[in-house]
């Protein structure tokens, strides 16, 4: 998995408090190696959990590629993908009004441009 892959990743397990996207830590046994999830899906705080992933990085080196082993208690159950869609219903109301405004504003400027180039017209018709 490439560095930028890997952060977004980071980010979004840290910030949804969730890890994998379905099933959990059992997402990452297809990417990384067996009985390993990443560093971000440990619920400690930052650095007790850098203490831990320090312990338990393994090969990988360095605390950006750290992982923790999965049979660690201190780990994020949920998948990400439960925690997005909780998010998103959370805030349906709010992104639907924001979906609406955009429409609304698409259509004041598409009426702006109809009557700017009605009344460009209708001023080269007189001028002939």
């Amino acid at each position: 998995m490439d560095v930028t892959t890997r952060r977004a990743w980071d980010d979004t397990q840290s910030s949804f408090e969730c890890c994998g996207i379905v099933e959990g830590r059992r997402d990452w046994a297809h990417v990384i190696e067996f009985n390993r999830i990443p560093a971000s899906c440990c619920s400690l705080s930052e650095s007790l959990c850098q203490a831990e992933v320090t312990e338990c990085q393994g090969r990988l080196g360095g605390i950006e590629n750290a992982t923790c082993v999965e049979s660690t208690t201190q780990i994020y159950i949920k998948g990400c993908g439960e925690r997005l869609e909780s998010a998103l219903s959370d805030n349906y109301l709010l992104l639907a009004s924001i979906g609406l405004l955009l429409a609304l504003l698409q259509v004041g400027g598409l009426l702006s441009a109809l009557l700017i180039g009605s009344r460009v017209a209708n001023g080269r018709e007189n001028e002939a």
